[in-house]
């Protein structure tokens, strides 16, 4: 076989593709915050009795993280298909549910499949896939997560008003399944070796082959749980805690309009946030591969506190729409930097397990953090505490990222004097 493939001719970039897809698919699927209102007024059921299913949506995914780690590199797809294929099924199911414990137990479902698809099976298949344009193809994959967004949500709404949410949840189904669902089936490979080729641009980054794992065998990826002795592991826990952070405010913007006396605001302000969300996705992907992953994160960094000091500080309402765009790039901090950290400073054998355990202890963790800003707004009926409490979160962060790679380089150096 020909494992020198390079260009648009090279696989990876069908396995791109499908990655794309099952951002965008996934989503429309997993999220049910479109539907809540409707259900809730239909079924009688209390919002906060209701909103236990994305407690159980969160948890569940955060259990099965881990598992995700261990088992996606060697994973076949006609077996990732079919965990894929429950999120649409239980979307789809949702339509006969009559009692509140139905929802709960659907909802465990798609936190089965969010466990495997929304924050792990991308970083993982194209960390695999590629060596060159790692990061820009993360980027553009995970930015599919704000398109997709718009578009379940207008059709959801859609059919909502024509024909109730019922019938909503049945169409939300069966787009979400014919989005991703067949290409991970038919396409999807988890790895080059199963087609016998090289990850891209393994030819011409040869000095980057460690930060890949195409070249290891099975069991030492499922395996080698070597990170649990590496101080650096402990530091990225402390790392992704403080990238949690800023992103409890996401689901503020509307109460912060409110309380500086814009109420409107606040939407435009969630609007600014979602196109920065995508775009800044796109940008710093590009720049970790064209720069380098240690110089991105910290441009992220500043882009974030720059955009906290605008929307908080600033008084301007169009400064704070500028600001709320710019700090659209918190979500690339705790999805595309999050994960290329990982593989850029923990041994590619030991890269997905680690990643999934970080993944559920900042997940766990970071579920406290939108209660604790909503205690902060009703005790001082202001944000501004939490706005200061993001730019010391920031500082922090890039002073574990600048430890992370300061222990990063003395490991090397001791691996190379000991070779």
């Amino acid at each position: 076989m020909n494992d020198t493939l390079t260009g648009r001719r090279h696989p990876a970039w069908r396995m791109f593709v499908v990655c794309c897809l099952i951002q965008f698919g996934c989503n429309g699927c997993l999220m049910m915050n479109l539907f809540t209102s409707a259900i809730c007024e239909d079924m009688g059921f209390a919002y906060a009795s209701y909103g236990i299913c994305t407690t159980i949506v969160s948890y569940v995914s955060a259990v099965i993280y881990p598992i995700a780690g261990r088992k996606l590199p060697t994973m076949n797809n006609k077996t990732l298909a079919l965990i894929g294929l429950l999120g649409p099924a239980a979307i789809f199911c949702t339509s006969f549910c009559t009692q509140l414990w139905q929802f709960y137990i659907l909802a465990a479902v798609r936190g089965l499949v969010a466990g495997f698809f929304l924050m792990m099976a991308l970083p993982i298949i194209i960390n695999k896939w590629f060596v060159k344009s790692r990061a820009t193809a993360l980027g553009i994959a995970l930015a599919m997560s704000g398109i997709a967004g718009p578009f379940f949500n207008t059709i959801g709404r859609s059919v909502i008003e024509a024909s109730g949410w019922r019938t909503g949840v049945r169409v939300t189904g069966l787009i979400s399944f014919l989005i991703f669902v067949p290409a991970v089936f038919f396409v999807l490979r988890t790895s080059p070796e199963e087609l016998g080729v090289k990850a891209y641009g393994y030819e011409e980054g040869a000095a980057d082959t460690a930060s890949t794992s195409t070249e290891k065998g099975k069991n030492s990826a499922q395996k080698n749980y070597g990170f649990l002795t590496n101080p650096i592991f402990y530091i990225l826990i402390l790392a992704r805690l403080a990238m949690s952070l800023p992103s409890g405010f996401t689901g503020y913007f509307t109460v912060f309009g409110t309380s500086i006396g814009q109420a409107a605001l606040g939407a435009t302000l969630l609007s600014c946030y979602q196109m920065g969300n995508t775009v800044w996705k796109l940008v710093l992907g590009a720049l970790v591969d064209k720069l380098s992953m240690r110089k991105a994160q910290y441009i992220a960094l500043a882009l974030v506190t720059s955009g906290v000091l605008l929307v908080f500080f600033s008084g301007n309402t169009y400064a704070m729409m500028a600001g709320a765009f710019i700090f659209g790039a918190n979500a690339s901090i705790s999805t595309l930097i999050a994960s290329m950290l990982v593989v850029d400073t923990i041994p590619p054998e030991q890269y997905a397990t680690a990643l999934g355990v970080i993944t559920t202890i900042s997940s766990l963790m970071g579920g406290m953090i939108s209660p604790i800003l909503g205690g902060i707004y009703d005790a001082t009926n202001s944000f501004t505490a939490y706005g200061i409490a993001i730019v010391i979160g920031m500082v922090f962060l890039a002073v574990l990222l600048t430890a992370v790679y300061a222990l990063k380089g003395r490991q090397t150096k001791r691996a190379e004097a000991a070779q």
